[in-house]
C-alpha cells in the first residue's frame, strides 16, 4: 500500500451534514438545502446529491475553506435553493462526498409538499389548447420540439396560427440551470404577429406514467402572396451541467422540429368590379427604400407670382408683381 493511500485511510473519510430550512411546503414556495462537508485532507473534495423529484432548482452556490492552523482541514458547503413544483412527499439525496478513494454518503432528507391552488399552472387560452392538442407526442424519455399550423391551405390575408410547442420530461426538466430557449421559424412572405403565452410551464402532461412540461411560443400571420410559403423548422436550446458544481461545464443541446408548408390561394376574381386592383399588387413588401431619389419639381410648380403660359421667369427678372425670383432644380 502506497504511503498516498495510507495517509488518507489515517485522516478519514470526510465528514457529511445535510439540513433543510423547512420541511413542510407548499406547491410554489421554497426551501434551502445546504450540503457541509468536513475533511482533515487539503485534497480536493466533489459533492453530489441524487436527481430530484418533485422539486426544482432555482439557484446553487458552493465554497470551500482551507486551512493549515492546526493541521490541514477542508470545508466545503454546496447550497440549493429549491422550489416545490408537485404535491407529495419527496425526498432530497442522498448526498455523497467523494475525496480520493474515500466516499461518504448522507442519508436523503424527505418533505412534504401540500397543494397550494394560488400555485396553479397558468391558464392557457382555448385556441391555444385546442392547437396543442394536435401537437405529436414527444419521444419517451427525450425533450422534442415540434410545429403547429391552424391550417395548411388559405387564401392571402387570411390567418394562421403557429404553435412552436417544447416538450421535456419532467426528470431532465429538473437538471436545467436556466429555461430552455424557444426560437419560433422566421417565415418570409407574411406579416407576423406575436402571441401572448405563458413566459414558464405553459401546460403538464403524463405519457406512459411520466410527466412532461411544455413550453410554448404563439404567432400568428397572415400570407401576402399567393403560392407555396415554407415555414421553417423551430429550434430548441437548452442545457445540462457534466456535473453538480455550480462552475461545471454544461452539455449544450439543439434540436429542430420538421419544417410545415402553406399553400396559399390568390383571392377569388369573381364578382370584382373590372378596375379593382389588390392593393399589394405589383408592390414590393417591405420597408421603403429611402435611398431613392425622388423626381424633381417642375419650374412651374415652383415660380411664385404671374408670368405668361408657359413660360417661367428667368433669374433675377422680377415679374410684374414684384416677387421674388423664380427658383429651379437642376437635374446632376
Amino acid at each position: 500500500m502506497s504511503f498516498v493511500v495510507l495517509l488518507a485511510l489515517l485522516q478519514g473519510a470526510p465528514e457529511l451534514h445535510v439540513s433543510v430550512d423547512e420541511d413542510h411546503v407548499a406547491v410554489g414556495e421554497e426551501i434551502l438545502y445546504t450540503i457541509q462537508a468536513v475533511s482533515h485532507s487539503s485534497d480536493p473534495m466533489d459533492l453530489t446529491v441524487a436527481p430530484l423529484n418533485g422539486f426544482e432548482i432555482i439557484s446553487r452556490s458552493e465554497r470551500t475553506e482551507v486551512s493549515f492552523s492546526s493541521g490541514p482541514t477542508r470545508t466545503t458547503v454546496l447550497e440549493m435553493r429549491l422550489r416545490a413544483v408537485r404535491p407529495g412527499r419527496w425526498q432530497i439525496g442522498p448526498a455523497r462526498a467523494a475525496q480520493g478513494r474515500l466516499v461518504t454518503e448522507a442519508a436523503a432528507i424527505v418533505v412534504d409538499v401540500q397543494p397550494n391552488p394560488v400555485a396553479a399552472v397558468p391558464a392557457l387560452n382555448p385556441r391555444l389548447r385546442t392547437l396543442l392538442e394536435r401537437a405529436p407526442p414527444p419521444p419517451r424519455g427525450k425533450a422534442a420540439v415540434a410545429l403547429v399550423v391552424s391550417a395548411d391551405s388559405l387564401s392571402v390575408g387570411e390567418q394562421v396560427d403557429v404553435v412552436t410547442a417544447a416538450w421535456f420530461p419532467r426528470d431532465l426538466r429538473l437538471q436545467l440551470r436556466r429555461p430552455p430557449t424557444l426560437q419560433p421559424p422566421v417565415i418570409d412572405g407574411v406579416w407576423s404577429y406575436p402571441q401572448s403565452a405563458p413566459a414558464g410551464i405553459a401546460a403538464t402532461r403524463n405519457i406512459a406514467g411520466s410527466a412532461y412540461d411544455l413550453f410554448v411560443a404563439h404567432h400568428v400571420v397572415f400570407p401576402l402572396v399567393a403560392g407555396t410559403i415554407v415555414v421553417p423548422p423551430a429550434v430548441l436550446k437548452y442545457s445540462t451541467p457534466l456535473a453538480l458544481q455550480f462552475f461545471s461545464q454544461e452539455e449544450r443541446f439543439a434540436l429542430s422540429s420538421l419544417p410545415e408548408t402553406l399553400l396559399v390561394r390568390p383571392l377569388p376574381t369573381a364578382g370584382r368590379p373590372a378596375h379593382d386592383v389588390p392593393a399589394l399588387q405589383g408592390r414590393s413588401v417591405g420597408p421603403p427604400d429611402r435611398n431613392r431619389r425622388r423626381p424633381s419639381p417642375r419650374p412651374e410648380a415652383v415660380r411664385r407670382g404671374p408670368s405668361s403660359p408657359g413660360r417661367a421667369p428667368r433669374a433675377g427678372t422680377p415679374s410684374s408683381d414684384r416677387a421674388p425670383p423664380a427658383t429651379t432644380t437642376r437635374e446632376r
